[in-house]
């Protein structure tokens, strides 16, 4: 993350991608806000650099140690410290999706995600869902979905994993990238 990417985050109508940019979605800022239904301070850490957001979004609180959400994390996916390369978002729940019911209606929807969907966020390598009950020793990932691309010019081999409750479903899948002209039809 560069500055203009943690304000473009801060701001509604100020993103960083550009017009027409290729391999990104969204423009106007407010697609990230959304983690906000589910998370009341989301943290970024990127290369190095770790801050939190609060629903208020005005300015980023630099993550000094390491939180008890990514402390937890990081016991469930067995790491000891985040990943230096890429950039890990974590979504600490509100309180509202800690109670029980919720919990079960979070997790039901998670359990319905689609691991192909990892097809088609090609930046994204990784989906991690940790439940902690008491501290971040008792932290368990319940679910990991996960991404490896082996690039050859204009192809990809891409190995998509998806490790649930003990079990673990790995599917390969040939991506050919290639420009096709749009009819003049659906031009917009």
């Amino acid at each position: 993350f560069r500055e203009r990417h943690v304000r473009a985050l801060c701001h509604v109508g100020a993103s960083s991608k550009g017009v027409g940019g290729s391999g990104y979605i969204g423009q106007k800022g407010i697609g990230f806000k959304s983690v906000f239904r589910v998370s009341d301070r989301p943290e970024i850490h990127s290369r190095g650099y770790a801050f939190s957001l609060d629903q208020h979004m005005v300015v980023p609180r630099p993550c000094v140690d390491a939180s008890p959400a990514c402390r937890t994390w990081l016991a469930a996916a067995g790491l000891k410290k985040v990943p230096a390369q890429g950039t890990t978002i974590l979504l600490p729940l509100t309180e509202e999706f800690r109670g029980e019911a919720k919990r079960a209606e979070l997790a039901e929807k998670i359990g319905e995600i689609d691991p192909l969907l990892l097809l088609f966020l090609n930046r994204v390598r990784r989906i991690d869902v940790v439940e902690r009950s008491g501290d971040e020793e008792d932290a368990a990932t319940t679910r990991s979905m996960r991404r490896q691309d082996v690039a050859s010019g204009t192809a990809s081999v891409v190995t998509l994993t998806d490790a649930v409750g003990g079990g673990e479903t790995t599917t390969t899948w040939l991506v050919v990238k290639r420009e096709v002209e749009t009819v003049s039809w659906a031009r917009r």
